[in-house]
This record gives structure tokens, sequence and C-alpha cells, in this order.
């Protein structure tokens, strides 16, 4: 239901000529509704929601977390405005070519990122285990990050035009 009222709502939009902006808009309004509702379904007929807040745990987590949060934002502010500043300097294929490189860089992240969350409940594992224990797993995750990290960035640079080329047609390199 959510998809195809969202295909309908989307194809009247653009066909009034709102552009983009509108079927966004409705996306994001829809996404709010149906989890909203979903938590309110879930809550009246599952589990009761009772919120609990250790402020002591929180105000720790959010003083050890900060600077995390502020590398995150700079590495969300660069990886988007690198586009920006090129759409004013270059023409709009060049921006197109950089960001289907970005593109491609972004699905290499979500690899690692994935690979990072999966390791973990792991790591939480092996250091309850004891402190020494895991720092020996997390260097030793270090040292497979790295080869794999270095394996990517090698095919990456191997097959980044035939990859583009396949994804996005022979045309767009032009």
């Amino acid at each position: 239901g959510f998809s195809l009222l969202f295909s309908l709502t989307s194809i009247v939009f653009l066909k009034a000529g709102w552009g983009i902006t509108a079927p966004i808009g409705m996306l994001v309004l829809l996404t709010v509704v149906a989890g909203l509702a979903t938590f309110f379904v879930v809550h009246r007929w599952f589990v009761p929601f009772v919120p609990r807040v250790d402020r002591a745990a929180w105000s720790r987590i959010l003083r050890d977390l900060w600077p995390i949060a502020v590398l995150l934002a700079c590495d969300v502010v660069l990886r988007r405005a690198g586009i920006l500043i090129l759409s004013r300097v270059q023409t709009m294929s060049a921006v197109a070519v950089y960001g289907a490189a970005v593109k491609m860089v972004d699905l290499l992240s979500l690899l690692t990122s994935s690979l990072t969350g999966a390791l973990l409940p792991y790591l939480a594992f092996r250091w309850s285990e004891g402190v020494e224990v895991g720092w020996q797993t997390y260097r030793r995750s270090l040292r497979y990050f790295v080869v794999l990290s270095a394996g990517l960035s090698a095919i990456t640079l191997v097959l980044a035009r035939p990859l583009l080329m396949l994804v996005l047609g022979p045309s767009y390199l032009d």
C-alpha cells in the first residue's frame, strides 16, 4: 500500500509540474506517518512503551562519543560539499561523473560499515572476557580490515571504468 500510494502521488506531482521536491516531501511525510502508526499499534496492542532514562549513563555516552559525532558530521558535509562546489565551477556532465564515482565509494563504504557493525557485538563479547583479549581481537580485526581495504582499493582502481560502463552505460563516460 505504501509503495503504491507513493508511486501514484509522485506521478501526479511530477505530471503537475511540481518537480522532484514534492515526491521527496511526500516520501518523508509518508515515512513519518507510517513510523508513528507502527509505534502506536505496537505500543497499544503488543508492548507498552515506558520511557526510562538513565541520565548519568546518557551523559557519559554523549561526553565520550561527541568526537565521533563531529567526525561523522564532517564526513557527510565534505562528501556533499564536493558535488556542490564542483557544480559551481564545472559542467553538469563533470558533476555527474564525479557523483557516480562518489556513489561507488559510498557502496564500498557500505560494505566496510556492515562488517564493522557485525564485528562490534563480537568485540564487546571478547572485551568482556578481559581487556587484553579485547585488544588482541581488535588488533587482529584491524589487520583484516587493512588487507580488505587495500584489496578493495586496488580492485576499484582497476575496475572503475568498466564498472561505470556496466552500471551507467558507455554513453555516460563521454
